[in-house]
């Protein structure tokens, strides 16, 4: 895949395993949108390491379980870089290991919200632009809980086997444009 050059969105792109992500696409010549939902701090600290790198960054705050965050960070991304080419989902939350019954409706609907519903909404967002480009490129983060269970939890290893799933459908949907 070649990276010199593009233009890249990374979501829960300020800390952790996001961080890594977005300055390794720096690294390879990408300019990043940095996606966070409220550190601003780390936010803005990946931001000024990807710029002593050479390239663009900016960072953009908002939360990926909803659509309206999602459109807006595309909106960003075109107005600051003119394309995107790279779309990296990688926000998720793992707030606490609920078991079946003691994980309440609102706990459920944050994780499978932010985990998988943020993963479609951006899907959707920059699905559109990359049609029209009929080039790009989705990667979706997942875990072993979404193939496996396992001690997770079980709204965390269903919002991951729900992106498996979906990253699938989205591969046969999007393959004959080049995604």
């Amino acid at each position: 895949m070649r990276i010199e050059g593009s233009k890249a969105i990374v979501t829960g792109g300020s800390r952790g395993i996001g961080r890594a992500i977005s300055l390794a696409l720096a690294e390879r010549g990408a300019d990043v949108l940095v996606n966070y939902l409220s550190d601003d701090r780390s936010a803005e600290e990946t931001v000024a390491t990807i710029r002593g790198m050479g390239r663009k960054a900016i960072a953009v705050k908002g939360d990926v379980s909803k659509q309206s965050d999602c459109m807006k960070i595309l909106e960003r991304a075109l107005s600051s870089f003119g394309s995107v080419d790279i779309l990296v989902n990688n926000a998720g939350v793992l707030p606490k290991l609920y078991r079946i019954e003691e994980i309440t409706e609102e706990e459920w609907n944050k994780i499978i919200g932010v985990n998988l519903t943020g993963v479609f909404f951006m899907c959707k967002a920059v699905a559109r632009h990359m049609i029209e480009r009929r080039r790009g490129k989705i990667v979706n983060i997942s875990s072993i809980a979404g193939k496996e269970g396992g001690t997770v939890g079980v709204a965390y290893a269903a919002s991951k086997a729900g992106v498996i799933g979906l990253t699938r459908a989205l591969a046969r949907e999007l393959a004959p444009f080049n995604i």
